[in-house]
């Protein structure tokens, strides 16, 4: 009958994974499910937005330095003008890092790391999906939600030169470590400008640690390896995280902070991430 087929499927679907955590399918259909958006002009929206953001550009760009208060970099950032001309670069991107989680005893070593530098209180993130946000760390620009990925939206190589594009002309070796997929949300399209791209996979030798790619220890490892390989030469190397991802559990089996709620897990894995 109807009703023994419809109950068999619900038996069947129990067990269907979603982006690393397991839930019922026909569940996760009914709660997460929306209607097709609605067509819209993208060029107008292009136009509209970028027309909005000029007009707030002064305010965006303004900071107020942490380590010297009442310091205020102006939009050219003059103040910091060629302090670090030459230097070596390495971008850390923190997948799944909420700024109210950010601390001291939660991540002592980012912390480290602020107190020997300048730090920004004044910014914000173009959109709270990393592998999206890291369009705009990239390339300066914004990534718009239209429901399509940047390799569908724009069918070619995308036409602004990256972060890698302009230090690579610099005289600079560049490199992405990513713990995660490179092949997820087209990371590798928008890394195509890298000398080197490492994921998941590369890293791993396609044996992931676990259901979202590298542990962060392997990709240090990889990272360190070419670092030291490059140490005579300029460098620009972004390492990308794929802790705290959840399902928020930390490999090295310490829980500082209790297991006993999701918020607590959380931070675990966040301090491992650190």
């Amino acid at each position: 009958s109807t009703a023994v087929i419809a109950l068999l499927w619900i038996l069947f679907c129990r067990g269907a994974f979603d982006y690393g955590l397991k839930r019922n399918a026909i569940l996760h259909f009914i709660q997460y499910y929306s209607a097709l958006p609605e067509t819209v002009d993208k060029e107008a929206v292009l136009r509209e937005l970028t027309a909005a953001v000029k007009k707030r550009d002064p305010e965006i760009r303004a900071s107020e330095s942490l380590i010297a208060p009442g310091l205020t970099l102006g939009s050219e950032l003059s103040v910091a003008s060629r302090k670090a001309a030459g230097m070596n670069v390495v971008l850390i991107v923190m997948e799944s890092t909420s700024a109210q989680y950010v601390d001291r005893e939660t991540t002592p070593n980012l912390f480290r790391l602020a107190d020997t530098g300048i730090q920004f209180s004044q910014y914000f993130t173009t959109t709270t999906m990393t592998n999206h946000a890291l369009y705009s760390v990239l390339y300066s620009d914004y990534l718009l939600d239209f429901r399509q990925s940047p390799r569908e939206l724009y069918k070619r190589p995308l036409p602004q030169p990256s972060i890698a594009t302009a230090l690579s002309k610099a005289g600079y070796h560049t490199a992405l470590f990513q713990s995660g997929d490179l092949n997820f949300m087209d990371t590798r399209y928008l890394a195509d400008s890298f000398d080197v791209q490492m994921g998941a996979s590369e890293i791993t030798g396609n044996k992931w640690a676990w259901s979202w790619g590298a542990y962060e220890e392997q990709t240090i490892a990889s990272l360190s390896r070419w670092l030291a390989e490059h140490k005579t030469h300029k460098f620009f190397a972004l390492y990308s995280t794929i802790f705290p991802h959840h399902p928020y559990f930390s490999p090295n089996g310490m829980t500082p902070f209790g297991t006993e709620t999701m918020a607590n897990k959380y931070r675990n894995s966040l301090q491992y991430a650190d």
